[in-house]
Protein backbone atom coordinates (compact mmCIF):
# COMPACT_ATOMS: atom_id res chain seq x y z
CA UNK A 1 0.00 0.00 0.00
CA UNK A 2 1.51 3.27 -0.80
CA UNK A 3 2.25 5.36 1.71
CA UNK A 4 0.17 8.46 2.54
CA UNK A 5 2.45 10.79 4.77
CA UNK A 6 4.02 13.22 2.82
CA UNK A 7 6.87 14.38 5.12
CA UNK A 8 9.98 12.68 4.97
CA UNK A 9 12.75 12.74 8.29
CA UNK A 10 16.31 12.99 8.13
CA UNK A 11 18.67 12.06 10.66
CA UNK A 12 20.40 15.64 11.62
CA UNK A 13 23.67 14.88 11.11
CA UNK A 14 23.42 13.07 8.02
CA UNK A 15 23.11 16.32 6.31
CA UNK A 16 26.69 17.07 6.62
CA UNK A 17 27.80 13.41 5.43
CA UNK A 18 30.00 13.28 2.58
CA UNK A 19 28.26 12.08 -0.66
CA UNK A 20 30.74 9.71 -3.21
CA UNK A 21 29.32 9.39 -6.36
CA UNK A 22 29.99 6.78 -9.10
CA UNK A 23 31.92 8.05 -12.35
CA UNK A 24 31.98 7.74 -15.77
CA UNK A 25 34.26 9.04 -18.54
CA UNK A 26 32.17 11.30 -20.70
CA UNK A 27 32.66 11.39 -24.61
CA UNK A 28 35.02 14.57 -24.06
CA UNK A 29 37.14 12.42 -21.74
CA UNK A 30 35.93 13.92 -18.41
CA UNK A 31 35.31 12.12 -15.16
CA UNK A 32 31.66 12.42 -14.46
CA UNK A 33 29.74 12.12 -11.53
CA UNK A 34 26.51 9.68 -11.53
CA UNK A 35 24.18 11.74 -10.10
CA UNK A 36 20.97 12.90 -11.31
CA UNK A 37 16.61 14.02 -10.10
CA UNK A 38 15.81 10.74 -10.85
CA UNK A 39 17.99 8.85 -8.41
CA UNK A 40 17.12 11.44 -5.75
CA UNK A 41 13.36 10.66 -6.52
CA UNK A 42 13.72 7.19 -6.21
CA UNK A 43 15.64 7.67 -2.90
CA UNK A 44 13.56 10.05 -1.18
CA UNK A 45 10.45 7.59 -2.63
CA UNK A 46 12.24 4.79 -0.69
CA UNK A 47 12.43 6.87 2.80
CA UNK A 48 8.52 7.45 2.22
CA UNK A 49 7.80 3.73 1.86
CA UNK A 50 10.14 2.54 4.44
CA UNK A 51 9.42 5.56 6.87
CA UNK A 52 5.47 5.22 6.24
CA UNK A 53 4.74 1.17 6.45
CA UNK A 54 6.73 0.68 9.19
CA UNK A 55 6.18 0.98 13.31
CA UNK A 56 8.40 2.69 14.66
CA UNK A 57 7.27 3.60 17.97
CA UNK A 58 10.16 1.50 19.64
CA UNK A 59 12.41 3.04 17.83
CA UNK A 60 11.56 6.19 18.37
CA UNK A 61 14.49 8.71 19.44
CA UNK A 62 13.02 9.19 22.85
CA UNK A 63 12.23 5.18 23.86
CA UNK A 64 16.03 4.19 22.76
CA UNK A 65 17.47 7.01 24.20
CA UNK A 66 15.77 6.18 27.56
CA UNK A 67 17.18 1.99 26.71
CA UNK A 68 20.39 3.20 25.73
CA UNK A 69 21.06 5.01 29.16
CA UNK A 70 19.74 2.48 31.24
CA UNK A 71 21.60 -0.64 29.60
CA UNK A 72 24.56 1.74 29.63
CA UNK A 73 24.56 3.21 33.45
CA UNK A 74 26.27 0.53 34.94
CA UNK A 75 29.71 1.52 32.37
CA UNK A 76 29.28 5.11 32.43
CA UNK A 77 29.87 4.64 36.37
CA UNK A 78 32.73 2.17 35.96
CA UNK A 79 34.20 4.62 33.45
CA UNK A 80 33.79 7.92 35.64
CA UNK A 81 31.96 9.41 33.03
CA UNK A 82 29.28 10.93 35.60
CA UNK A 83 32.20 12.44 37.78
CA UNK A 84 33.56 14.93 35.73
CA UNK A 85 36.76 17.13 37.55
CA UNK A 86 36.55 20.25 35.07
CA UNK A 87 34.56 21.94 32.87
CA UNK A 88 36.55 20.27 30.20
CA UNK A 89 36.20 17.01 31.23
CA UNK A 90 32.70 17.38 31.27
CA UNK A 91 32.21 18.28 27.34
CA UNK A 92 34.68 15.12 26.41
CA UNK A 93 32.62 12.70 29.01
CA UNK A 94 29.47 14.07 27.67
CA UNK A 95 31.01 13.48 23.70
CA UNK A 96 31.49 9.74 24.93
CA UNK A 97 28.45 9.41 26.29
CA UNK A 98 26.50 10.31 22.91
CA UNK A 99 29.34 8.20 21.00
CA UNK A 100 28.04 5.02 23.00
CA UNK A 101 24.80 5.57 23.26
CA UNK A 102 24.88 5.95 18.95
CA UNK A 103 26.95 2.70 19.68
CA UNK A 104 24.39 0.56 21.50
CA UNK A 105 21.24 2.10 19.39
CA UNK A 106 22.72 0.97 16.32
CA UNK A 107 23.52 -2.51 17.46
CA UNK A 108 19.46 -2.74 19.31
CA UNK A 109 18.75 -1.77 15.52
CA UNK A 110 21.02 -4.02 14.01
CA UNK A 111 19.61 -6.90 16.20
CA UNK A 112 15.97 -6.04 16.24
CA UNK A 113 14.34 -4.58 13.48
CA UNK A 114 13.02 -6.68 10.17
CA UNK A 115 15.55 -5.80 7.08
CA UNK A 116 13.36 -6.28 3.90
CA UNK A 117 9.98 -4.61 2.68
CA UNK A 118 8.01 -5.85 -0.08
CA UNK A 119 6.18 -2.78 -1.73
CA UNK A 120 3.97 -2.73 -5.51
CA UNK A 121 5.65 -2.43 -8.64
CA UNK A 122 3.55 0.23 -10.03
CA UNK A 123 2.33 1.65 -6.84
CA UNK A 124 6.23 2.69 -6.11
CA UNK A 125 7.12 3.66 -9.62
CA UNK A 126 4.01 5.99 -9.80
CA UNK A 127 5.30 7.53 -6.60
CA UNK A 128 8.41 8.58 -7.91
CA UNK A 129 6.33 11.11 -10.29
CA UNK A 130 8.99 10.10 -12.77
CA UNK A 131 6.98 10.11 -16.01
CA UNK A 132 9.63 8.35 -17.97
CA UNK A 133 9.14 5.58 -15.65
CA UNK A 134 5.82 5.10 -15.59
CA UNK A 135 5.84 4.95 -19.42
CA UNK A 136 8.29 2.10 -19.53
CA UNK A 137 8.52 -1.05 -17.56
CA UNK A 138 12.31 -1.11 -18.80
CA UNK A 139 13.04 2.49 -18.00
CA UNK A 140 11.65 1.55 -14.77
CA UNK A 141 14.08 -1.10 -14.04
CA UNK A 142 16.85 0.80 -15.75
CA UNK A 143 16.86 3.47 -13.16
CA UNK A 144 16.25 1.72 -10.20
CA UNK A 145 19.14 -0.50 -11.12
CA UNK A 146 21.11 2.86 -11.89
CA UNK A 147 20.24 4.40 -8.66
CA UNK A 148 21.17 1.47 -6.04
CA UNK A 149 24.55 1.24 -7.44
CA UNK A 150 25.60 5.34 -8.08
CA UNK A 151 25.47 7.00 -4.66
CA UNK A 152 26.77 6.32 -1.27
CA UNK A 153 27.86 8.45 2.05
CA UNK A 154 30.93 8.83 3.80
CA UNK A 155 30.14 8.71 7.08
CA UNK A 156 32.69 9.17 10.00
CA UNK A 157 31.79 6.72 12.40
CA UNK A 158 33.16 6.86 15.89
CA UNK A 159 32.54 4.25 19.00
CA UNK A 160 33.62 4.11 22.73
CA UNK A 161 35.65 0.94 23.91
CA UNK A 162 33.89 0.13 26.71
CA UNK A 163 36.34 -1.69 28.40
CA UNK A 164 39.06 1.09 28.13
CA UNK A 165 37.13 4.40 27.73
CA UNK A 166 39.10 4.86 23.94
CA UNK A 167 37.54 6.59 21.23
CA UNK A 168 38.27 4.78 17.91
CA UNK A 169 37.36 6.77 14.77
CA UNK A 170 36.73 5.48 11.17
CA UNK A 171 34.70 5.99 7.77
CA UNK A 172 32.08 3.97 6.85
CA UNK A 173 30.87 3.85 3.49
CA UNK A 174 26.74 3.28 3.39
CA UNK A 175 24.75 2.89 -0.01
CA UNK A 176 21.91 5.41 -0.87
CA UNK A 177 19.90 3.34 -1.36
CA UNK A 178 18.99 -0.29 0.06
CA UNK A 179 19.33 -3.15 -1.67
CA UNK A 180 16.37 -3.52 -4.41
CA UNK A 181 15.80 -6.95 -5.86
CA UNK A 182 12.36 -7.95 -8.29
CA UNK A 183 9.45 -10.34 -7.03
CA UNK A 184 8.54 -11.90 -9.95
CA UNK A 185 5.70 -14.36 -10.46
CA UNK A 186 5.84 -17.94 -9.98
CA UNK A 187 6.69 -19.01 -13.23
CA UNK A 188 9.80 -16.99 -13.37
CA UNK A 189 11.12 -18.07 -10.13
CA UNK A 190 15.01 -19.58 -10.30
CA UNK A 191 15.82 -18.02 -12.94
CA UNK A 192 17.80 -15.22 -11.25
CA UNK A 193 16.65 -11.69 -12.90
CA UNK A 194 18.68 -8.93 -11.34
CA UNK A 195 16.46 -5.69 -12.52
CA UNK A 196 19.36 -5.02 -15.35
CA UNK A 197 18.62 -8.56 -16.62
CA UNK A 198 14.94 -8.38 -16.63
CA UNK A 199 15.08 -4.91 -18.28
CA UNK A 200 17.22 -6.64 -21.09
CA UNK A 201 15.41 -10.12 -21.50
CA UNK A 202 13.31 -10.31 -24.34
CA UNK A 203 10.10 -10.79 -22.33
CA UNK A 204 6.75 -9.96 -23.27
CA UNK A 205 4.17 -8.70 -20.56
CA UNK A 206 6.74 -8.19 -18.55
CA UNK A 207 4.44 -5.77 -16.22
CA UNK A 208 2.15 -8.70 -15.64
CA UNK A 209 5.23 -11.09 -14.20
CA UNK A 210 6.19 -8.47 -11.56
CA UNK A 211 4.59 -9.29 -8.25
CA UNK A 212 6.48 -6.12 -6.58
CA UNK A 213 10.15 -5.12 -5.04
CA UNK A 214 11.95 -5.79 -2.47
CA UNK A 215 14.10 -3.70 -0.19
CA UNK A 216 16.97 -5.18 1.95
CA UNK A 217 18.78 -2.77 4.00
CA UNK A 218 21.80 -2.95 6.39
CA UNK A 219 21.57 -1.63 9.67
CA UNK A 220 23.92 0.79 8.70
CA UNK A 221 21.20 2.13 6.12
CA UNK A 222 18.79 2.28 8.87
CA UNK A 223 20.75 3.97 11.24
CA UNK A 224 23.06 6.64 9.35
CA UNK A 225 21.01 7.13 6.44
CA UNK A 226 17.04 6.41 7.38
CA UNK A 227 17.71 7.82 10.80
CA UNK A 228 16.00 5.63 12.73
CA UNK A 229 16.10 6.09 16.75
CA UNK A 230 17.68 9.10 15.77
CA UNK A 231 17.18 13.06 16.02
CA UNK A 232 16.19 14.35 12.22
CA UNK A 233 14.55 17.31 10.13
CA UNK A 234 11.85 17.17 7.83
CA UNK A 235 11.31 17.86 4.17
CA UNK A 236 8.13 17.50 2.10
CA UNK A 237 8.36 15.32 -0.79
CA UNK A 238 5.82 17.11 -2.81
CA UNK A 239 7.88 19.81 -2.80
CA UNK A 240 11.44 18.08 -3.00
CA UNK A 241 9.63 16.06 -6.10
CA UNK A 242 9.77 19.85 -7.95
CA UNK A 243 13.47 20.58 -7.43
CA UNK A 244 15.42 20.96 -10.61
CA UNK A 245 18.49 20.12 -9.82
CA UNK A 246 20.11 16.93 -7.89
CA UNK A 247 22.34 18.87 -5.44
CA UNK A 248 19.24 21.05 -4.07
CA UNK A 249 17.79 17.78 -3.00
CA UNK A 250 21.39 17.75 -0.13
CA UNK A 251 21.45 21.22 -0.14
CA UNK A 252 17.79 21.01 1.38
CA UNK A 253 17.99 18.61 4.20
CA UNK A 254 21.77 20.59 5.01
CA UNK A 255 19.81 23.95 5.61
CA UNK A 256 17.11 22.61 7.41
CA UNK A 257 19.34 21.33 9.70
CA UNK A 258 21.09 24.44 9.88
CA UNK A 259 17.70 27.22 10.21
CA UNK A 260 17.90 26.91 13.90
CA UNK A 261 21.75 27.96 14.56
CA UNK A 262 22.51 29.90 12.10
CA UNK A 263 23.34 32.67 15.00
CA UNK A 264 26.46 30.62 15.25
CA UNK A 265 28.67 31.62 12.18
CA UNK A 266 30.80 29.08 12.23
CA UNK A 267 28.09 26.41 12.82
CA UNK A 268 27.27 27.85 8.72
CA UNK A 269 30.16 28.41 7.47
CA UNK A 270 31.86 25.95 5.65
CA UNK A 271 34.89 25.21 3.40
CA UNK A 272 34.06 25.12 -0.16
CA UNK A 273 36.50 21.72 -0.81
CA UNK A 274 33.78 20.42 1.95
CA UNK A 275 30.92 21.78 0.21
CA UNK A 276 32.30 20.20 -3.15
CA UNK A 277 32.50 16.51 -1.04
CA UNK A 278 29.10 17.56 -0.05
CA UNK A 279 27.44 17.57 -3.45
CA UNK A 280 29.91 14.54 -4.71
CA UNK A 281 32.13 17.69 -7.25
CA UNK A 282 35.85 16.76 -7.95
CA UNK A 283 38.03 18.87 -6.03
CA UNK A 284 39.82 20.10 -9.45
CA UNK A 285 36.52 22.09 -10.51
CA UNK A 286 37.05 25.98 -10.40
CA UNK A 287 35.70 27.67 -8.06
CA UNK A 288 33.66 29.99 -10.25
CA UNK A 289 32.25 26.79 -12.02
CA UNK A 290 30.92 25.63 -8.85
CA UNK A 291 29.12 28.21 -8.07
CA UNK A 292 27.60 29.27 -11.63
CA UNK A 293 26.78 25.53 -11.97
CA UNK A 294 25.80 24.59 -8.09
CA UNK A 295 25.51 27.07 -5.54
CA UNK A 296 23.11 30.01 -7.57
CA UNK A 297 21.37 27.11 -9.38
CA UNK A 298 20.64 25.79 -5.55
CA UNK A 299 19.58 29.04 -3.84
CA UNK A 300 17.59 29.82 -7.06
CA UNK A 301 16.01 26.59 -6.52
CA UNK A 302 15.46 26.87 -2.67
CA UNK A 303 13.11 30.30 -2.83
CA UNK A 304 11.17 28.83 -6.02
CA UNK A 305 10.03 25.76 -4.76
CA UNK A 306 10.41 25.63 -0.85
CA UNK A 307 9.84 29.04 -0.09
CA UNK A 308 13.47 29.02 1.37
CA UNK A 309 15.32 32.35 1.19
CA UNK A 310 18.92 31.84 1.51
CA UNK A 311 22.24 34.03 0.96
CA UNK A 312 26.01 33.39 0.69
CA UNK A 313 28.83 35.46 1.58
CA UNK A 314 32.05 34.66 -0.07
CA UNK A 315 35.15 34.60 2.44
CA UNK A 316 38.45 34.86 0.79
CA UNK A 317 42.18 33.82 1.99
CA UNK A 318 43.62 36.51 -0.24
CA UNK A 319 42.19 36.33 -3.34
CA UNK A 320 40.77 32.94 -3.21
CA UNK A 321 37.00 32.36 -1.55
CA UNK A 322 37.92 29.87 0.83
CA UNK A 323 34.68 29.20 2.46
CA UNK A 324 31.21 30.54 2.40
CA UNK A 325 29.45 31.48 4.95
CA UNK A 326 24.80 31.24 4.57
CA UNK A 327 22.18 33.23 5.83
CA UNK A 328 18.67 31.31 5.94
CA UNK A 329 14.87 32.59 6.12
CA UNK A 330 11.59 31.67 4.85
CA UNK A 331 9.29 33.65 2.54
CA UNK A 332 6.55 31.72 3.88
CA UNK A 333 7.24 29.48 7.28
CA UNK A 334 6.64 25.89 6.42
CA UNK A 335 3.43 24.93 7.44
CA UNK A 336 4.05 22.38 9.94
CA UNK A 337 6.95 24.26 11.36
CA UNK A 338 4.07 27.25 12.43
CA UNK A 339 1.85 25.22 13.15
CA UNK A 340 4.19 22.90 15.74
CA UNK A 341 5.24 26.40 17.90
CA UNK A 342 1.12 27.65 17.90
CA UNK A 343 0.70 23.98 18.73
CA UNK A 344 2.70 24.03 21.70
CA UNK A 345 1.86 27.72 22.92
CA UNK A 346 -1.81 26.30 22.48
CA UNK A 347 -1.64 22.97 24.48
CA UNK A 348 0.35 24.82 27.43
CA UNK A 349 -2.08 28.03 27.42
CA UNK A 350 -5.14 25.98 27.77
CA UNK A 351 -4.32 22.75 29.02
CA UNK A 352 -1.63 22.66 31.12
CA UNK A 353 -0.63 24.79 34.79
CA UNK A 354 1.99 26.69 32.68
CA UNK A 355 1.43 31.07 32.82
CA UNK A 356 1.38 32.15 29.54
CA UNK A 357 -0.03 35.25 28.85
CA UNK A 358 -0.52 35.06 24.83
CA UNK A 359 -0.47 32.23 22.64
CA UNK A 360 0.98 34.01 19.75
CA UNK A 361 3.54 35.81 21.96
CA UNK A 362 4.71 32.59 22.95
CA UNK A 363 4.96 31.17 19.77
CA UNK A 364 6.36 33.81 18.41
CA UNK A 365 9.05 33.35 21.10
CA UNK A 366 9.60 29.44 20.48
CA UNK A 367 9.85 30.03 17.11
CA UNK A 368 13.09 32.75 17.43
CA UNK A 369 14.45 30.81 20.42
CA UNK A 370 17.05 27.81 19.54
CA UNK A 371 15.52 24.85 21.70
CA UNK A 372 17.69 21.94 22.92
CA UNK A 373 15.87 18.69 22.37
CA UNK A 374 15.63 17.63 25.76
CA UNK A 375 14.23 21.46 27.29
CA UNK A 376 11.00 21.05 28.86
CA UNK A 377 8.00 22.65 27.96
CA UNK A 378 5.09 21.97 30.59
CA UNK A 379 5.77 17.84 31.02
CA UNK A 380 7.10 17.44 27.73
CA UNK A 381 10.69 17.64 26.25
CA UNK A 382 10.73 19.64 23.07
CA UNK A 383 11.16 16.39 20.81
CA UNK A 384 8.41 14.85 22.41
CA UNK A 385 6.23 17.69 21.11
CA UNK A 386 7.57 17.83 17.75
CA UNK A 387 6.84 14.64 17.48
CA UNK A 388 3.56 14.87 19.15
CA UNK A 389 3.03 17.87 16.64
CA UNK A 390 3.61 15.92 13.20
CA UNK A 391 1.07 13.94 13.74
CA UNK A 392 -1.45 16.26 15.03
CA UNK A 393 -0.90 18.18 11.67
CA UNK A 394 -1.94 15.39 9.48
CA UNK A 395 -4.55 14.71 11.36
CA UNK A 396 -5.82 18.43 11.68
CA UNK A 397 -5.59 18.71 7.98
CA UNK A 398 -7.90 15.66 7.71
CA UNK A 399 -10.06 17.00 10.15
CA UNK A 400 -10.32 20.62 8.06
CA UNK A 401 -11.40 18.34 4.85
CA UNK A 402 -13.72 16.34 6.31
CA UNK A 403 -15.43 19.51 7.51
CA UNK A 404 -15.08 20.98 4.12
CA UNK A 405 -16.81 17.45 2.46
CA UNK A 406 -19.00 16.47 5.14
CA UNK A 407 -20.62 20.06 6.60
CA UNK A 408 -24.01 17.97 7.10
CA UNK A 409 -22.42 15.67 9.23
CA UNK A 410 -20.55 18.19 11.59
CA UNK A 411 -24.09 20.25 11.30
CA UNK A 412 -26.03 17.37 12.90
CA UNK A 413 -23.38 16.58 15.42
CA UNK A 414 -23.05 20.04 16.52
CA UNK A 415 -19.51 19.89 16.30
CA UNK A 416 -17.37 22.73 15.63
CA UNK A 417 -13.08 22.25 15.02
CA UNK A 418 -11.41 25.49 17.52
CA UNK A 419 -8.10 26.26 14.92
CA UNK A 420 -6.60 28.05 18.40
CA UNK A 421 -7.34 25.04 20.54
CA UNK A 422 -6.47 22.57 17.72
CA UNK A 423 -9.89 20.57 19.13
CA UNK A 424 -12.54 19.30 18.14
CA UNK A 425 -15.80 21.39 20.44
CA UNK A 426 -19.19 20.77 20.95
CA UNK A 427 -21.52 23.87 20.13
CA UNK A 428 -24.84 24.39 22.07
CA UNK A 429 -27.33 26.92 21.96
CA UNK A 430 -27.79 28.65 25.19
CA UNK A 431 -30.30 31.11 26.17
CA UNK A 432 -28.78 34.04 28.15
CA UNK A 433 -31.25 36.74 29.05
CA UNK A 434 -33.81 35.33 26.28
CA UNK A 435 -31.54 36.05 24.15
CA UNK A 436 -29.77 32.68 21.70
CA UNK A 437 -26.11 32.32 22.30
CA UNK A 438 -24.10 30.04 20.38
CA UNK A 439 -21.16 28.50 23.10
CA UNK A 440 -18.52 25.73 22.76
CA UNK A 441 -17.75 23.22 25.01
CA UNK A 442 -15.24 20.85 25.50
CA UNK A 443 -15.50 16.89 24.72
CA UNK A 444 -15.29 14.25 27.43
CA UNK A 445 -14.09 11.17 26.91
CA UNK A 446 -13.79 8.63 29.79
CA UNK A 447 -14.13 11.54 31.87
CA UNK A 448 -11.01 13.57 30.17
CA UNK A 449 -11.46 16.11 27.85
CA UNK A 450 -10.51 15.85 23.88
CA UNK A 451 -7.75 18.39 23.18
CA UNK A 452 -6.05 17.91 20.57
CA UNK A 453 -6.30 16.94 17.03
CA UNK A 454 -5.13 13.26 16.73
CA UNK A 455 -7.86 12.48 19.76
CA UNK A 456 -10.36 14.86 17.77
CA UNK A 457 -9.69 12.62 14.72
CA UNK A 458 -10.42 9.31 16.92
CA UNK A 459 -13.59 10.74 17.94
CA UNK A 460 -14.80 11.48 15.06
CA UNK A 461 -13.96 8.54 12.99
CA UNK A 462 -15.88 6.45 15.90
CA UNK A 463 -18.76 9.10 15.90
CA UNK A 464 -19.27 8.12 12.12
CA UNK A 465 -19.05 4.64 12.10
CA UNK A 466 -21.42 4.79 15.20
CA UNK A 467 -23.88 6.74 12.95
CA UNK A 468 -23.17 4.40 10.03
CA UNK A 469 -24.21 1.90 11.89
CA UNK A 470 -27.36 2.78 13.42
CA UNK A 471 -28.63 4.55 10.48
CA UNK A 472 -29.47 3.80 6.87
CA UNK A 473 -28.65 5.33 3.22
CA UNK A 474 -30.80 7.14 0.82
CA UNK A 475 -28.83 4.63 -1.34
CA UNK A 476 -30.72 1.69 -0.07
CA UNK A 477 -34.00 3.35 -1.37
CA UNK A 478 -32.81 3.13 -5.16
CA UNK A 479 -34.38 3.61 -7.76
CA UNK A 480 -36.96 6.39 -6.70
CA UNK A 481 -37.99 9.42 -8.92
CA UNK A 482 -37.54 13.14 -7.25
CA UNK A 483 -38.98 16.10 -7.99
CA UNK A 484 -36.02 18.69 -9.58
CA UNK A 485 -35.69 21.67 -8.58
CA UNK A 486 -36.59 23.21 -12.22
CA UNK A 487 -40.62 20.87 -11.57
CA UNK A 488 -39.26 18.07 -13.90
CA UNK A 489 -39.01 14.16 -12.22
CA UNK A 490 -35.73 12.60 -12.38
CA UNK A 491 -35.34 8.47 -11.97
CA UNK A 492 -32.69 8.11 -9.73
CA UNK A 493 -31.84 4.34 -10.20
CA UNK A 494 -28.09 4.30 -9.88
CA UNK A 495 -25.22 6.23 -7.71
CA UNK A 496 -24.14 8.43 -9.94
CA UNK A 497 -27.33 9.98 -10.67
CA UNK A 498 -27.94 10.38 -6.95
CA UNK A 499 -24.31 12.12 -6.73
CA UNK A 500 -25.59 14.23 -9.30
CA UNK A 501 -28.65 15.26 -7.37
CA UNK A 502 -27.07 15.47 -3.92
CA UNK A 503 -27.15 18.32 -2.76
CA UNK A 504 -30.88 19.02 -3.83
CA UNK A 505 -31.51 15.51 -2.27
CA UNK A 506 -29.96 16.02 0.82
CA UNK A 507 -31.63 19.68 1.68
CA UNK A 508 -35.20 18.30 0.52
CA UNK A 509 -34.39 14.92 3.25
CA UNK A 510 -33.25 17.48 5.93
CA UNK A 511 -36.55 19.62 5.06
CA UNK A 512 -38.55 16.54 5.49
CA UNK A 513 -40.42 16.95 1.46
CA UNK A 514 -41.77 13.93 1.02
CA UNK A 515 -43.65 15.22 -1.70
CA UNK A 516 -40.25 15.85 -3.50
CA UNK A 517 -39.74 11.77 -3.77
CA UNK A 518 -42.06 8.94 -5.25
CA UNK A 519 -41.67 5.38 -4.88
CA UNK A 520 -43.21 2.26 -7.00
CA UNK A 521 -43.42 0.39 -3.46
CA UNK A 522 -45.80 1.95 -1.03
CA UNK A 523 -43.54 0.08 1.56
CA UNK A 524 -40.61 1.19 0.65
CA UNK A 525 -42.24 4.74 0.38
CA UNK A 526 -43.35 4.76 3.99
CA UNK A 527 -40.04 3.26 4.99
CA UNK A 528 -38.41 5.97 3.56
CA UNK A 529 -41.30 8.45 5.58
CA UNK A 530 -39.94 6.88 8.83
CA UNK A 531 -36.05 6.87 8.44
CA UNK A 532 -36.60 11.39 6.95
CA UNK A 533 -38.96 11.92 10.66
CA UNK A 534 -36.27 10.24 12.55
CA UNK A 535 -33.23 12.10 11.24
CA UNK A 536 -31.05 8.54 10.99
CA UNK A 537 -30.23 9.07 7.02
CA UNK A 538 -26.92 8.83 6.57
CA UNK A 539 -24.99 11.58 4.63
CA UNK A 540 -24.76 11.88 0.58
CA UNK A 541 -22.87 15.22 0.65
CA UNK A 542 -20.11 15.38 -1.10
CA UNK A 543 -16.52 13.71 -0.18
CA UNK A 544 -18.79 10.48 0.97
CA UNK A 545 -19.64 9.12 -2.30
CA UNK A 546 -16.27 6.67 -1.84
CA UNK A 547 -17.19 5.74 1.37
CA UNK A 548 -20.77 4.89 0.47
CA UNK A 549 -19.72 2.85 -2.65
CA UNK A 550 -17.37 0.71 0.05
CA UNK A 551 -19.81 0.34 2.67
CA UNK A 552 -22.35 -1.01 0.15
CA UNK A 553 -19.69 -2.94 -2.21
CA UNK A 554 -21.07 -1.14 -5.18
CA UNK A 555 -18.16 -0.54 -7.94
Amino acid sequence: MAPKNDLLYYRRTWALSTVKLETFVDSAGKNRAKTSLNIEKIADTTRQYLQGNRDFNDFKYDNLLKKAQEALSRDFERLGLNSPKNEREKKLFNKKKRIAISNWKERFIRDDFPTTLKVDFEEFIKATNIKSAQKSVNVALEMLDSAQTSNFYEIEHLELDLETGEIRTGISKVSALPRITLWLDSSMEGKGYTLKSFAEADIKNKKSLIRGLEFEFSPMYLYHVLGIGNDYVTSYKSKRDNLKYASSHKFDILFSSLYKIQHNKSAVTFKVSVLKDFVGVPQQTEYKYFKRDVLLKVLKDMKEEMNKVITMKENRVGRKVDSITFSLEYDVLDESEKFLYHYIASQLYYFSNVEIKSVLKFANFLQNKEIEDDEYFGEKQFFEWREEAEEAFVCEREILNSIENDTVFFKRNNLEYDMKKHTIMRSEIEYVDGEEISKQHYISVNGKHIQNPIASLKYIIDLENDFFSKSIHIIDFIPFAYATANGSWAKVDDVDKLSLLKEQIYKDVLLKNIDKFAFDDDAQRNMFIYYMEKDMFAETTKGLKEKIQLLYNIK
